[in-house]
């Protein structure tokens, strides 16, 4: 199952995203579910990166299967809303795929 994990700081700011796991829909290379969470993911970080000024912490682990996209300061106004859009789009496939992708909320430290 992949769990994406949003992340916010004390005042309710974004400050980021986790993506792991495989979504075990189907076998690796047909994974439609998996494929749309990664392109979603890449997205949202290439758009974070080229329409904004701010620079989050990317981290892509393949072996361990773990993308993280962390704002070590807090993100401008475009990164935000681009954050919330990806929570949209995330939002919007574990409400067709809920045994395949999990959502959850958790602090920024």
């Amino acid at each position: 199952m992949t769990r994406v994990t949003f992340l916010t700081d004390d005042a309710g700011v974004e400050r980021g995203f986790e993506a792991d796991s495989h979504s075990g829909f189907a076998e690796k290379g047909k994974d439609i579910v998996c494929a749309a969470v990664s392109i979603l993911t890449f997205t949202t970080i290439n758009s974070i990166e080229g329409l904004t000024d701010d620079h989050p912490d990317v981290t892509v682990d393949e072996e361990q299967c773990v993308i993280r996209c962390l704002f070590p300061e807090e993100p401008g106004e475009k990164s935000r809303l681009l954050l919330k859009s990806y929570e949209i789009g995330i939002k919007s496939i574990t409400e067709e795929y809920d045994r395949h992708v999990k959502m959850s909320y958790r602090r920024y430290k």
